[in-house]
């Protein structure tokens, strides 16, 4: 996924007060990720009844669950687009001009729940949450501490609801992704939302 839609950053000085910059369209945001888990009670919860609507889950029950995953950030600076009063006077940056600030990957352990709530033979609803720990490198490209190994703190909640009524399907699915860098001097907190409508039919 690669954006850099408007968002609001937080600057913090060495000395002075902190401020934010509101609406600002100067920072690339570059991610990918992969992720595998095992449910242990798979034979009676089903993930796929909330998500895949490829089973149907007419019991309420949960699963613990573990696994492993890999994500790579990249974070770019377009100084182009930095107000004046964060430039030198000697800069003179053109639109292609970037600095990388933030570019890392991520190797972790995962642990969480997952539960769904057969409210009826038609309606499901699932919860899982899930926390992601393990070891954070930040390439030696970066600003923030290039070519160190951090500890990783990451999670994810999913909520989905799901109605079914013989082979039509539809459902809500929202998710929060976020990830902690903290190396002491740069503190970065990163969100990932997202909610999809799903409908469709069984063949």
């Amino acid at each position: 996924m690669i954006n850099w839609g408007e968002m609001t950053m937080t600057y913090i000085p060495d000395e002075g007060e902190r401020f934010s910059l509101t609406d600002f369209t100067g920072l690339k945001r570059k991610m990918w990720g992969i992720n595998s888990y095992y449910f242990f009670n798979n034979r009676h919860y089903s993930q796929a009844a909330a998500y895949g609507f490829s089973k149907r889950q007419l019991r309420s029950v949960g699963s613990l669950l573990s696994g492993i995953s890999a994500s790579h950030c990249n974070f770019t600076v377009r100084n182009y687009y930095l107000p004046d009063y964060l430039k030198d006077e000697d800069d003179d940056f053109d639109e292609d001009d970037e600095d990388t600030a933030f570019d890392y990957t991520d190797i972790s352990l995962n642990l969480g729940y997952g539960y769904n709530w057969a409210i009826s033979r038609q309606l499901l609803l699932n919860a899982t949450g899930i926390i992601y720990s393990g070891v954070k490198y930040a390439h030696s490209k970066s600003m923030s501490d290039g070519g160190s190994t951090f500890w990783a703190l990451n999670g994810k909640f999913r909520l989905g609801f799901v109605y079914n009524y013989g082979n039509f399907f539809g459902g809500v699915h929202g998710y929060i992704d976020g990830h902690l860098f903290n190396t002491g001097p740069y503190r970065f907190r990163r969100y990932l939302y997202d909610v999809s409508l799903i409908a469709g039919l069984q063949f």
